[in-house]
Parts: structure tokens; C-alpha cells; sequence
């Protein structure tokens, strides 16, 4: 079907996306997001998730299924099926291990201006706003 099409194409883009300036457009929602979201498309999403998969199986390929990449094809995918989204990236301090306060890193998917789901991470959009005001 197209959206599993759509999906699959998502995931195999998304290592050009990750390798470029072309990440930060997804980093925001789009401007141009319709006032009335369109449903979340399944299938291509589920096509997107599967084909990041059996990607990363490829010896020496360039795909993941960390959650950067799972982020990326996962927003590309809604995108392009009219629900706004963005990739949102995060850090967060980890408890300390073998004598080393340890740092975690985290990317997920916000679907509208009122996802607040920070996952108890500082988003690098908050972190940028802290360096500004230093």
C-alpha cells in the first residue's frame, strides 16, 4: 500500500537526513502543519520501524535502530502523511557509575505544540536558551 511505501522510504532516508544540516528542519514543527492533523498513519509507521530493522542488519550499512534514526523515519513518516511532528533531542545527567557522573542522551517524536513529553530530559532547544542567558 502507498502508506507502507511511504514508510519504507522514511527509513531509507533517514541516514542522509541524520548526515546533514537537513536534520534541523525536523527539529521544529513545520510552519505550514494543517490546522486539522490528519490520523496517525499505522501502517507506515510500523513499515518504517520494520524496514529500520532489517537495515541495520546490512554489513557496514548506514542504518541504526537507535533512537535517533527510529526518531527521524518516525517524523519523515508523519510528515508526509500531514501530521505535524518534530524530532526533539535531549540530555539528561545519569547516576554516577565506577566513580564518573555519567550524561544520557535521548530523541523522540512531539506530534503537536502541546506534547510536552520530555521523558525527564532537558531538550537542547532549553539548553541553547541556558547558554544564551550565561
Amino acid at each position: 500500500s502507498a502508506g507502507m511505501v511511504t514508510g519504507i522510504r522514511a527509513a531509507l532516508e533517514t541516514p542522509g537526513w541524520i548526515a546533514s544540516r537537513r536534520l534541523a528542519e525536523l527539529l521544529s514543527l513545520p510552519a505550514d502543519a494543517p490546522a486539522v492533523p490528519r490520523p496517525e498513519p499505522g501502517r507506515a509507521l510500523s513499515a518504517a520501524r520494520g524496514a529500520l530493522r532489517a537495515l541495520s542488519w546490512i554489513p557496514g550499512g548506514r542504518w541504526r535502530t537507535s533512537c535517533l534514526y527510529e526518531s527521524v523515519a518516525e517524523c519523515l513518516t508523519l510528515r508526509r502523511a500531514g501530521v505535524p511532528a518534530a524530532v526533539c533531542i535531549g540530555v539528561k545527567r545519569e547516576a554516577a557509575g565506577a566513580g564518573q557522573a555519567g550524561i544520557a542522551a535521548h530523541a523522540w517524536v512531539a506530534r503537536n505544540e502541546a506534547d510536552t513529553r520530555f521523558h525527564g530530559f532537558s531538550t537542547l532547544a532549553v539548553l541553547e536558551e541556558l547558554r544564551e542567558q550565561r
